[in-house]
């Protein structure tokens, strides 16, 4: 969708000021990061080597293509024998504490970047947003080492 969205924004900004492109558009072809060796059964290598379930397993490859073993790395056991390690931040979706870590290892700095921007939790569920929110609060301040004051403003911005 993204990719359609600048297209047409890009081709707008052309027609509109009149520009001469020296080329066609070239994110068609472009592969993303993480897209380089993702197959659509590469989460199973996360099943076998991790031991994270595979409603997990899927949603991380499919959201972080071959990169989607960093997160792995990221994630904490369980303390279950099964999954062995990939604790979620609520219980019906499928995304993971080790989430959190990877995006501010990517610069995320707010709790309504990794809801909103980062796994759109806000969006599909405020009522499962809401409760993850303490989650991943303890978990940004704890990575940023955030104070009292800031745990307690930062995921508004």
């Amino acid at each position: 969708t993204y990719r359609q969205m600048a297209e047409e924004t890009v081709d707008s900004c052309i027609q509109t000021a009149k520009l001469q492109p020296k080329n066609d558009c070239v994110t068609k072809g472009l592969i993303l990061n993480g897209g380089a060796n993702w197959t659509p059964t590469s989460y199973i290598r996360l099943v076998q080597d991790y031991g994270i379930e595979t409603e997990v397993a899927v949603h991380l490859s499919n959201t972080y293509g071959d990169e989607a073993n960093k997160v792995a790395d990221l994630s904490s056991l369980t303390g279950k024998r099964w999954p062995v390690i990939g604790r979620r931040l609520h219980e019906e979706f499928p995304y993971i504490e080790a989430e959190v870590l990877y995006a501010i290892k990517e610069y995320a700095r707010t709790a309504v970047d990794i809801l909103a921007r980062r796994t759109r939790l806000s969006f599909l569920n405020v009522i499962a947003a809401e409760e993850a929110l303490p989650r991943i609060i303890q978990i940004m301040a704890k990575e940023l080492k955030w104070n009292e004051q800031k745990q307690k403003v930062r995921h508004l911005f």
